[in-house]
């Protein structure tokens, strides 16, 4: 591989951000403003560079996830060549067990679709990482996009794909509001755990699929949301019937909101309250007229596909795992 200057490659960032904005969606690129989703993604590459010479990250990223052989320097992105494309590459981890290492492509200097073969940034992979042995090198890409174009490789997985939709789409879609006796509550604190983990057991019992993919946020994830009016709990007569909550994110050059948790209670599923509540639940976030509602579903999960799909959700971007 030849030696690239940091700086250098600092200072020369429009070719990372064309690819990035290549390899979007054509609906983000309907939905948000080319100015702006052109700085979203200049500051995606910037943060991508730091994250090379930041070595407070580093060296806690080795402590939380040590591997053996492994120096901190090792947990930084590093540049890799391959191809005639210059890439930002860096580790990461699957929570396991068991603890599965992944490469993470965080951005090229030419488009996935242009870049044709990702083959010898596969063997670049699999020589600069090797001290973490990873299994597969993750891509994000708009959904549609052939694998076939990037890789012969015979084993390809989606990990997730992004479903996503302008806010005011959703909060004008005149056909979902919820039943007369159900409704969306604040709570004034988290006393729904308990009946919340259980609706997860009983999901994954109708879906043992999803098994080791989904798993209830921590108590202290819930609260935080609570306490920025980020959280609502659908009830009705019997009370706790489910929970919604999201977050602020900048992601694939949107911003707006990410659903961090859509969970029902058994007694609710099959009671036509999963789109209403989403949709009552996006009239009340507070967002830019051009805020943007996505979560991230994995594929199994039909359900969730299905209400998403209802309200209005697009599916966007994908990320994929291609074998090393």
């Amino acid at each position: 591989m030849a030696a690239v200057n940091f700086v250098t490659m600092q200072l020369n960032l429009q070719p990372y951000i064309e690819a990035a904005l290549s390899d979007l969606h054509y609906l983000i690129r309907e939905w948000v403003p080319e100015a702006l989703l052109r700085a979203r993604l200049h500051s995606d590459i910037v943060d991508a560079f730091a994250l090379m010479t930041n070595e407070e990250r580093a060296h806690d990223f080795h402590d939380a996830v040590p591997v053996v052989g492994a120096s901190p320097r090792d947990y930084m992105p590093q540049i890799l060549v391959a191809g005639g494309v210059t890439y930002i590459v860096g580790i990461r981890f699957r929570v396991g067990p068991p603890l599965v290492a992944f490469a993470e492509l965080y951005g090229s200097s030419a488009p996935l679709n242009v870049a044709c073969s990702l083959e010898p940034l596969l063997r670049e992979c699999r020589e600069r990482l090797g001290v973490f042995q990873p299994r597969s090198l993750r891509i994000h890409h708009p959904v549609g996009m052939p694998m076939s174009s990037v890789t012969s490789s015979a084993s390809v997985v989606v990990d997730f794909v992004s479903y996503a939709s302008p806010i005011k789409g959703i909060k004008s879609n005149p056909h979902f509001s919820l039943d007369t006796g159900w409704k969306l509550e604040l709570p004034s604190r988290v006393y729904f755990y308990d009946a919340y983990r259980a609706a997860y057991g009983s999901y994954l019992l109708e879906h043992p699929q999803l098994r080791g993919v989904l798993e209830p946020e921590p108590v202290d994830v819930l609260e935080d949301l609570l306490a920025k009016g980020l959280l609502r709990t659908v009830v009705n007569a019997g009370g706790w019937q489910g929970i919604i909550a999201a977050r602020p994110v900048i992601r694939y050059g949107m911003s707006g909101f990410s659903v961090v948790e859509n969970c029902l209670a058994t007694s609710a599923r099959g009671q036509h309250v999963a789109a209403p509540m989403f949709c009552e639940f996006a009239a009340q976030l507070k967002g830019e007229d051009s805020a943007v509602i996505l979560g991230s579903i994995n594929p199994h999960n039909v359900p969730a596909i299905r209400t998403a799909r209802r309200v209005g959700r697009a599916p966007v971007m994908q990320a994929t795992f291609i074998e090393i």
